[in-house]
């Protein structure tokens, strides 16, 4: 199976996709997949691999063949010369840039070989969250399709506030039981410290801290959060066997964020929420400078969710050389460069 994702065309052999669309006041602009994450078979090694972004840059910029790629911490932490893919545009052309390590274009991770230094008998989840008063309408829309596919040979997580969670419906109550989804309730969807905190409506940071938590949800070897809408169409373990080695995973999006938040797997470490939250009561956003005037590199200019989890997140983890960064790291016990 391969995938072919080009000029704004969905194609049913996507193994799983998300896509977002968004207009502005002065035209209207369709982001076609702002995170895709594709797990691809070829018939002699199953190669699970991952992508971030192909969109409407014309059909010689989209190409089906060769395999997908992820972006890593390429400076922090070394794997071995095998697990890198060594020439991502010239040897694969599937994704021209995905791959940076905070500051400009880095080889990519090769997930299928990662992954076989990983316990293959893990305990692992799959994490979603959900921000607000839960509808009907999008409430995990495809849990019962990825039942069927893991079962019982992983968990599924919910991430939901105290408050939003009191206010679930018998119906969502129901399905959660039945498709053995586990809720997880926290108290906070924003740290409640963070400096900066607009309040404006249309802030996505509610939606997008709220899954910080899953950055130490204890007694798993390796968790992956998705958005909610993310449809599964394979076997996701490797993603997990490769996080549960060490490496955070993580994709670029498709209108040129260098790190998407709807997509992580990471083995989970009390000491990287306790960063995240050191570093959201030290810095603050400003939307010509980014967080803690780390600018928005290997992005020309501000990017689509800077101000939110996209932003403080790549800032956190790959902007390592900002001292607000550097600071929340070694206070939390993160600063050594194979910490994660």
């Amino acid at each position: 199976l391969k995938v072919r994702v080009c000029c704004w065309v969905r194609f049913v052999r996507v193994l799983f996709f998300h896509s977002i669309s968004s207009a502005t006041t002065s035209s209207f602009r369709v982001r076609t997949l702002a995170m895709l994450w594709a797990l691809m078979l070829v018939p002699t090694v199953a190669s699970v691999t991952l992508t971030a972004e192909c969109n409407g840059n014309g059909a010689s910029y989209c190409k089906p063949e060769g395999p997908m790629l992820v972006q890593r911490h390429t400076k922090q932490k070394q794997l071995p010369a095998f697990f890198a893919i060594p020439d991502a545009n010239a040897s694969h052309g599937v994704c021209k840039d995905c791959c940076n390590d905070g500051t400009g274009t880095v080889p990519c991770l090769n997930v299928d070989m990662c992954a076989s230094a990983g316990p293959e008998n893990g305990r692992y989840a799959v994490v979603f969250s959900y921000a607000g008063k839960p509808t009907e309408d999008d409430f995990l829309p495809h849990v019962e399709e990825l039942q069927t596919r893991v079962g019982r040979s992983m968990d599924t997580v919910l991430l939901m506030t105290k408050a939003d969670a009191a206010l679930l419906s018998t119906e969502q109550k129901r399905s959660l039981w039945i498709n053995n989804v586990k809720l997880h309730r926290v108290d906070w969807a924003v740290p409640p410290d963070m400096i900066y905190q607009p309040q404006e409506a249309s802030w996505c940071g509610q939606k997008d801290l709220l899954r910080l938590h899953a950055l130490a949800l204890a007694g798993y070897d390796a968790v992956a959060h998705y958005d909610s809408d993310v449809e599964f169409r394979g076997d996701i373990t490797p993603v997990l066997r490769c996080a549960a080695t060490g490496q955070l995973l993580t994709t670029s999006g498709g209108a040129g964020e260098p790190l998407g938040a709807g997509f992580f797997a990471v083995k989970p470490d009390p000491r990287m929420l306790d960063a995240a939250r050191r570093f959201a009561r030290r810095a603050s956003f400003d939307s010509t400078t980014g967080w803690a005037n780390a600018g928005f590199g290997p992005a020309s200019s501000r990017f689509a969710g800077a101000e939110c989890g996209q932003g403080l997140l790549h800032t956190l983890f790959y902007r390592r050389d900002a001292g607000a960064s550097q600071v929340a790291l070694t206070e939390a016990g993160l600063a050594a460069p194979d910490a994660f």
